[in-house]
This record gives structure tokens, sequence and C-alpha cells, in this order.
């Protein structure tokens, strides 16, 4: 690309296919990039006969690097626009998938969030624990009043008497009369008969059993008595009442408590089995959503601007031709020559030892403006020395 503009730019240098083939093969032979430590800078040096087409060619490469890092922009943020659309139908198909598997473990179970409802049945569990020990506690206490009260209202009369009169006891008196009366016929059963005869027998037997009904007999009998409602009784009914309700209450709640920690129980059975089926799905659906934010982030500025990430280059001095020629240096040469030059002098001038046959020739000393000085040597020269070729001149850098 750089080659071309600078074609357009200088059609003469490129008139035929020899000479394009030449500047092609000394752009690439003379081409330098420098990367200068510490720093993001990068020099390009282009080095040709011509400083003008050499600065062009310069100036070409970096504006081709910057269109082609433009062309490749745009080719990415198109292909990273469609990757990313394609990765995020992928996620949202996914993610509905696990939001739908989620959903159905939770119906299952009963449950939204396996993590807090087994913490919170697991807190549920133990105060219904404490709370069922306390009550079997008072329920205990409460089944001892019962039994307390009950004993103390069993012995506890329900009336007392508060007024009687005393009067003989008729039963004495018909028992008296029956026991003279049937004494009277045993004597006079023994007046006829001896003791062991039947009737006899049968009359002593008769009479000793009225003599001991007779002893067993109170003498005397309340003929009337007022009697009233004993308080003490109330007051144990009362209590024996109170105790029951509570027994009753308590007993009630236990049962309730025991129905609750029942269903505890399981629940906090099912929670590790439904937190271990959700815990893969949420950590995928956690994924899953962070990365659909990571790439509708970068999805957004590709549709706005419809390219990708471009590297941050850009032109920061334009190359120039010089005023003169970098090459040949005459300023360099001459130094150059004088150095050389004295140093032939002093090889002439030292004495040498008898076998030396050489002697620098007039093709080793250079002149100022290019052309050979002319000197002669004291010497015959061993064999001819070819001349050294002239340093080409009109390059520039």
């Amino acid at each position: 690309g750089a080659i071309q503009m600078t074609a357009t730019q200088h059609p003469d240098a490129f008139a035929d296919q020899s000479k394009a083939e030449a500047r092609y093969t000394s752009l690439v032979n003379r081409l330098r990039i420098d990367n200068n430590k510490g720093s993001d800078v990068v020099q390009l040096r282009v080095t040709m006969d011509d400083p003008a087409l050499a600065a062009d060619t310069a100036n070409n490469i970096a504006q081709a690097y910057m269109d082609y890092n433009k062309q490749i922009s745009a080719g990415y943020g198109g292909g990273a626009l469609m990757d990313i659309g394609k990765s995020l139908e992928e996620n949202k198909r996914e993610l509905a998938t696990i939001t739908d598997q989620i959903k159905q473990i939770k119906t299952k179970y009963s449950i939204s969030d396996a993590q807090a409802s087994a913490a919170m049945t697991d807190k549920s569990l133990k105060d219904t624990e404490m709370l069922m020990a306390q009550t079997e506690a008072q329920y205990t206490g409460a089944v001892g009043e019962l039994a307390a009260a009950q004993q103390a209202l069993a012995t506890t009369p329900q009336y007392i008497r508060t007024s009687s009169d005393v009067q003989p006891n008729p039963a004495k008196l018909d028992l008296d009369a029956k026991i003279t009366q049937t004494r009277s016929d045993l004597e006079m059963l023994r007046g006829k008969f001896t003791d062991s005869h039947p009737q006899v027998v049968q009359l002593s037997a008769k009479l000793t059993d009225l003599q001991n009904e007779l002893a067993r007999t109170p003498a005397t009998i309340v003929g009337h008595s007022g009697t009233s409602l004993n308080p003490n009784y109330s007051q144990f009914k009362n209590a024996v009442a109170t105790a029951q309700a509570k027994v009753s209450s308590l007993q009630n709640s236990l049962g309730t408590m025991q129905g609750t920690l029942a269903k505890l129980k399981s629940e906090s059975a099912i929670y590790p089995e439904a937190e271990k089926q959700l815990a893969p799905l949420l950590q995928r659906k956690l994924q899953l959503e962070q990365l659909t934010m990571q790439l509708a982030s970068q999805e957004a500025p590709l549709k706005l601007t419809g390219a990708g990430r471009t590297a941050q280059a850009q032109i920061v001095s334009l190359a120039m031709p010089p005023g003169t020629p970098s090459f040949p240096n005459s300023r360099v040469f001459v130094l150059m020559g004088l150095a050389v030059g004295i140093i032939i002098s002093a090889l002439i001038v030292m004495p040498k030892a008898p076998e030396i046959l050489y002697a620098p020739t007039v093709s080793d000393t250079l002149a100022l403006d290019g052309s050979i000085r002319s000197s002669t040597s004291a010497l015959p020269d061993a064999e001819p020395v070819p001349a050294r070729p002239a340093i080409e001149s009109g390059t520039a850098e």
C-alpha cells in the first residue's frame, strides 16, 4: 500500500518493471525501524538516492499502517459483534433453562431460598425444642398440682354439720324388746326340753345374735341436724378445676409442638437435598448473568461505532527530505583523507628493511574532491594494484 501511494506521487520512480524492482529491493534492504528505549515512539528510516522519494515513502508507510489498522478494526468489529450476539443468545437460552430448573426445584420442595429457609428452619427447630422442653417441665408440674388438689378434695367433706338434736335410738329400744322376748321364750323351752334340743339351740343362737347387734347399735341418734357446704371443699374443687385446665392446655400445647417439631425435622431433612441440587444451578446462573453483563458492555460500543478496538497509532513527526545529501559527507571524507595521508607519509619516511618490496601507490590516497592524487614511489612496485572504486554519490537518508 505504501509503494502504491508513492508510485502515485512519483510516477517516474517506478516508470518500468526493472526500475520498480530496483526501488523495491533497495527499500527492503535499506529500511530501518528503531524502537526508542523507554518510549512508545517507533522511528522509521528510509534510505534512497532521492531524498524527496525517501521522505514520501516513509510517510506513506506510516499512513498505510494506520489505514490497514482501521480496516482490520472494522473487520474485527463486525465479526466481534456477531460473536457477541451469538454468545448473548446462547447465554440467554441457557439462563432461561437454568431459571426454569431452579423454579421446578423450589416448587417441588416448597421453598424460595434454600439457604435462608434452612437457616430459618434450623433456628425454629432449636427454638421449638427449647420451648417444648420448658412446656414439658410445666406440664409435669401441673400434673403434680392436679394430683395434690384431687387428693385434698377426696379427703375433704363436701358438707359440714352446723346443728343437731340427739334422741334415744329406736333401733336399740326395739332390740331390747326382742332380746327380752327371746330370753323369755328360751326359758320356757328349757323347762320342757334339754339344752341339746334343736328348738333350744336355735333360740339360744337367736338370742346371741340379737345381743351382738345391740352391742353395735348406738344408744342415741341425731334426730335433726343442719348442714352447709364446706368452704375448704369448694376451694379444693376450684384448685382441681384450675389444675385440670392447666394440664389440658399444656397437653394441647405439647401436642401442637410435637407436630411442629416433626414438620420442622422433615423440612430440615429436605433442605440439604434441595440446596445440593440448587447450588450448582445458582452458581452457573450467577456466572451467566456476569458474562451477559460483560458481553452487553462489549456489544454497546460496537453497535455504536461498528468497529473494534484500534491500535493507538499516529504520526508524531513527518519525514522531511534533508537540504543536503546525508551521504557522502564531505567533512567526514576530508578528515578521513587527511588521516590516511598522514599514515602513508609516515610509512614512506620510516626506514624499512631491504626485503620490503611494496610501497603505497597512487591509488591509496583520496583527494577531497574524490580524484586520485598523483605521487611517486622510491621503490618499484611488486605488482600493479587495482584502483579502488569511487564511493557512489548522491545517496540520501
